[in-house]
């Protein structure tokens, strides 16, 4: 027995210099095809003899060779996720609930930004499919016809997210962005405002971003308002928002309320209304999109629109991982929903 009370030391490290499976069994007292599963399916492995293989290989210092294990079943242990941006709450909530959900699963998240790049996506849709992970997660029901084909075609679970298409690739969770713009636009017109305008994302490939901007407009003009004036920013951060706002006030001096498509933009809008000496919501009503927890916490506070982030990372987990085991889910379109958050912006 070694000093670690494991068993009897493993034989053949010192010609090799790498540790092998047969060894992190040795160490355990169980056979190599068990450490095989406790690597591939840890939920079909007693916790007992699970912490005895886990506590080996951490006294051997093995690394599992995941590559050998994808050859030999043809399938990673991971789900490939895309997200356009992590500098957005929105996207990193939903990833860390959909990480979460799949971890406990003995399932890794392998994670990729697209940069609000249709060409960035197709690459990383190539490359992450070479991986052969268990399934997939996109941003958005867009994508180019390369991506879709390659996505159709590959025969694993996909899950587009943060909207609800009508004819979603294969499966689809998230909320109606469109009418979340329609939502804002009915309250602002409600509260009186008769000039308002859109701070919105200037990248083309946000179609989740110009949905909202175009049920905003829509609602704006059924409500009888004044054309709303649209300032597209790129990037969409919050050096963007206040220069947004501020070129927003210098093509329009009478808007009187602003609909920002993202909290970040919200908040930059925020920032420049103080430093111009503009009252919020005096003088301008001002609404994002997200319900960040800075948003929460500025003052005045920010009004804003909900939107269940870490639900849609949980359900696109669900519906993955209800796939994988050889169920089909009631529903290929989930529609969490979303709600307005009045606060004291606007």
């Amino acid at each position: 027995m070694n000093e670690g009370g494991l068993g009897p030391k493993p034989r053949g490290r010192e010609a090799s210099g790498a540790v092998r499976m047969s060894d992190v069994a040795r160490l355990a007292q169980v056979s190599p095809i068990t450490v095989s599963r406790c690597l591939q399916a840890p939920g079909r492995v007693a916790p007992e003899t699970r912490d005895r293989i886990r506590a080996a290989m951490e006294s051997l210092g093995y690394v599992p060779n995941l590559v050998a294990g994808t050859l030999a079943s043809n399938r990673s242990r991971m789900v490939a996720a895309l997200v356009p941006t992590l500098a957005q709450a929105n996207h990193a909530a939903t990833i860390d609930a959909l990480t979460t959900r799949l971890n406990q699963a003995g399932l890794q998240v392998l994670l990729g930004s697209t940069g609000y790049s249709d060409i960035a996506e197709l690459d990383l849709v190539r490359t992450f499919l070479g991986y052969r992970p268990q399934a997939m997660v996109l941003t958005g029901v867009t994508h180019s016809p390369e991506a879709a084909r390659l996505l159709q075609g590959v025969g694993i679970p996909i899950v587009e997210t943060l909207e609800t298409g009508t004819t979603p690739l294969d499966m689809a969770v998230g909320f109606q962005n469109a009418a979340a713009g329609a939502t804002v636009a009915r309250h602002l017109m409600a509260r009186g405002c008769r000039q308002p305008a859109v701070l919105t994302h200037g990248a083309a490939s946000d179609t989740r971003a110009a949905d909202r901007h175009r049920g905003f407009v829509a609602q704006v003009r059924a409500c009888g308002g004044v054309e709303p004036l649209s300032v597209p920013v790129d990037p969409a951060d919050l050096a963007g928002g206040a220069a947004g706002l501020e070129r927003l006030l210098i093509q329009a001096s009478g808007v009187d309320a602003v609909f920002c498509v993202s909290d970040t933009l919200a908040l930059g809008a925020l920032m420049a209304c103080r430093r111009l000496g503009v009252a919020v919501p005096e003088r301008l009503a001002l609404i994002g999109f997200g319900d960040s927890e800075p948003g929460a916490l500025v003052q005045p506070a920010l009004s804003t629109v909900h939107v269940p982030k870490a639900e849609i990372g949980d359900m696109a987990a669900a519906m993955i991982l209800a796939r994988l085991s050889g169920q089909e889910s009631a529903s290929r379109v989930v529609d969490l929903g979303f709600r307005l958050v009045v606060r004291d912006s606007g």
